[in-house]
């Protein structure tokens, strides 16, 4: 079932760098929105090993290392490499 409006949040699988993430956002983590059909498009310009996850409302500071790591247990791995396209189907959490 898909769930419009979820939010997605993509971030560093190594801890080390999602410390980084509070200080430079649109380089290490993002957050999107979902359309009405459940589907989200994420783009960056960071390559690597991170985790994705749907949440229902996150914080307003949904980018401190410190919420992160509460989501890393439901979080899916994705590798991204630079211009790679993929899909990822995630669970609302």
């Amino acid at each position: 079932r898909t769930v419009p409006g979820a939010r997605v949040i993509v971030f560093p699988r190594n801890p080390a760098d999602r410390h980084l993430a509070g200080f430079d956002t649109q380089r290490r983590a993002l957050h999107v929105v979902a359309d009405r059909s459940g589907v989200f498009q994420a783009s960056g310009p960071f390559a690597g090993e991170h985790l994705a996850v749907a949440v229902a409302t996150p914080p307003e500071f949904w980018m401190a290392p410190e919420y992160l790591e509460t989501l890393v247990p439901r979080a899916t791995p994705v590798r991204l490499e630079l211009g790679q396209k993929q899909s990822v189907d995630l669970r609302l959490q």
